[in-house]
């Protein structure tokens, strides 16, 4: 079980790392072409060239600031609901119920009440 967590983490950076890769190439291509188009009909040589490469890069990155944002977010909602699972499994071990601590006069309260 824990092998096939380990594949699948791997398998989700190998996917981000990618689809990084392709967004930020794609993005950057359709800044250059688009550029180039827009300065063959208005005659400016590199201006419209240059700013739509650099449009190209900051779509990239402002798409990998989301994703990772995203997945921030994910881990850490995780991160509370693991320790939350352990709270309760405290609570288990320690009274016996799930998660309740036990009502005065059932027998089974705490020796320091």
């Amino acid at each position: 079980m824990a092998k096939e967590k380990s594949w699948m983490k791997y398998l989700r950076y190998f996917n981000l790392s990618l689809s990084f890769g392709i967004t930020m190439i794609l993005a950057i291509l359709l800044g250059f072409y688009a550029g180039g188009w827009l300065d063959r009909q208005m005659g400016t040589s590199p201006l419209f060239l240059l700013f739509g490469i650099i449009l190209g890069v900051v779509a990239g990155f402002y798409n990998l600031w989301s994703v990772l944002f995203k997945l921030i977010q994910e881990s850490q909602v995780r991160k509370l609901e693991e320790e939350k699972q352990y709270e309760m499994l405290e609570d288990i071990c320690q009274y016996g119920t799930r998660g309740r601590k036990p009502e005065r006069g059932t027998g089974r309260e705490d020796d320091d009440q």
